[in-house]
C-alpha cells in the first residue's frame, strides 16, 4: 500500500462528504426529507471514493465496474432532491425508488462478476444527463407556477439547487470527455473530475450551513391552475364575459384592505377574500389586466413604496422599513422591480421627491 499526491484529494472528499453528510441527517429542522436526500448524495460521493481509493491505493482492478452502480444513482437522488424542494409537502413514495432499479440492477450484474465495461457506461451517462435535464426544467416550471400564482418567490432556495445542478453538470461533462479521451484524464498527476467534485462538496458545506430553512414550495393545484392559466391566457383576446362589477369590486378591496402587504399572499388567498375561484381571478387578472399575479401584486406594492418615500411616517422610518411593510423580504428584489417601474432606486427615488 502507497499513498501519493493524487489519493490525497480521495482522502479529503470521502472526509468532507461523510462530515456534512451526518450533520444533515442530524439536523433537527424543516425540510427533512431534502436534508436526507442531499445527505444521500453526498454519502454516496463518499463512498464511491472509498471504492476509488481501495482500487488505486490497494490495487484492487475489479472495483472499477462499481463506480457504474453509484453513476445510475446520482441522477434519481438530484431529482427528487430538486423535487423535495419545489413541492410543498413532498414525501418519497414507492413509485419514486423505482428510478433507483438501474442502479440495483447493475449491482446485482457486478456482484455476479458480469464484465459492465463494453455496455453501460454510454447508459449511465445518458441516466445522468436525462435526471439533470429534467430537474432543470422543473426549476424552470417552478418559476412559471410561481408567477402565476404566487407573488413572493423563494429564490434563495431556487438559486441554491440551480448551482448544485450546474456545477454537477459540470463535473460530469468533465467525467465524459474523460471517458471519452483517456489522454486527458490527468492534470499534474491529479484527476481533473477529482478536483471539481471536491471544490463542488465544499462549496455545499459552505453555502448549505447558510442556507435558510423555510422554503415556499408548490403544490400540485399550484401547478394544475397555472398549466390553465398559461394554457388559456391570450393578452389579445380578453375575457368578455368580465363585469364591470367584478373589476369594481377586487380594485376597492386592493385599495381598501391593501392585501398585497401581506408577503404571503397567493393568488387562492386574493381569491378567498373576494368570494371568487381562484381560476376567475386568475382570468381577470391575466386577460383583463394582461399581467401574471406576481407583476400584478408587485406593482402594487412599488406604488404604495413610491407613496410612502414621498410621504414617510416620520423623518427615522428606513426604506428597509418600507420595503417590509409594502409586502418585500427581499432588498435586491424590492431594488430591482422598483427600479425597472421607476428608472432610479429606492434611494434615488426618495432624494429626489425630497427635494
Amino acid at each position: 500500500m502507497h499513498l501519493e499526491l493524487r489519493n490525497i484529494i480521495p482522502f479529503i472528499i470521502i472526509f468532507q462528504g461523510t462530515l456534512f453528510g451526518i450533520v444533515l441527517l442530524t439536523h433537527r429542522g424543516t425540510k427533512k426529507t431534502s436534508n436526507r436526500l442531499l445527505a444521500t448524495f453526498l454519502l454516496l460521493i463518499a463512498t464511491q471514493f472509498l471504492f476509488v481509493l481501495g482500487r488505486e491505493v490497494l490495487r484492487i482492478e475489479n472495483l472499477i465496474d462499481i463506480m457504474l452502480v453509484f453513476g445510475f444513482s446520482y441522477g434519481p437522488v438530484l431529482f427528487l432532491y430538486s423535487k423535495s424542494l419545489i413541492y410543498s409537502g413532498f414525501k418519497i413514495t414507492i413509485q419514486d425508488t423505482l428510478h433507483f432499479l438501474p442502479a440495483i440492477v447493475t449491482l446485482f450484474l457486478w456482484l455476479s462478476g458480469i464484465n459492465l465495461r463494453p455496455y453501460l457506461p454510454n447508459l449511465m451517462y445518458l441516466s445522468i444527463i436525462a435526471y439533470l435535464a429534467y430537474s432543470f426544467y422543473l426549476i424552470s416550471k417552478y418559476r412559471v407556477v410561481m408567477k402565476n400564482t404566487r407573488a413572493t418567490a423563494s429564490q434563495a432556495d431556487l438559486r441554491w439547487l440551480q448551482w448544485i445542478l450546474i456545477i454537477f453538470t459540470v463535473v460530469i461533462s468533465f467525467d465524459i470527455i474523460e471517458y471519452l479521451i483517456p489522454q486527458l484524464k490527468s492534470l499534474f498527476g491529479i484527476t481533473l473530475v477529482h478536483i471539481l467534485l471536491l471544490i463542488m462538496i465544499s462549496w455545499i458545506f459552505y453555502k448549505g450551513l447558510k442556507q435558510p430553512h423555510i422554503f415556499q414550495g408548490i403544490t400540485p393545484d399550484d401547478e394544475a391552475l397555472s398549466h390553465e392559466i398559461e394554457k388559456t391566457y391570450n393578452p389579445t383576446d380578453p375575457i368578455s364575459d368580465v363585469t364591470e362589477e367584478e373589476i369594481q369590486s377586487l380594485l376597492s378591496h386592493l385599495e381598501e384592505k391593501k392585501p398585497y402587504t401581506d408577503l404571503g399572499i397567493s393568488l387562492k388567498g386574493l381569491a378567498d377574500q373576494l368570494d371568487m375561484s381562484d381560476r376567475r381571478l386568475s382570468q381577470l387578472i391575466n386577460n383583463h389586466f394582461n399581467k401574471n399575479f406576481m407583476t400584478f401584486i408587485n406593482d402594487y406594492r412599488i406604488e404604495l413604496a413610491k407613496a410612502r418615500l414621498a410621504n414617510p411616517k416620520d423623518e427615522k422610518e428606513t426604506i428597509s422599513e418600507i420595503m417590509y411593510e409594502v409586502g418585500f423580504n427581499s432588498k435586491s428584489s424590492f431594488n430591482t422591480l422598483f427600479k425597472r417601474q421607476t428608472g432610479c432606486t429606492p434611494s434615488e427615488y426618495k432624494k429626489r421627491v425630497s427635494m
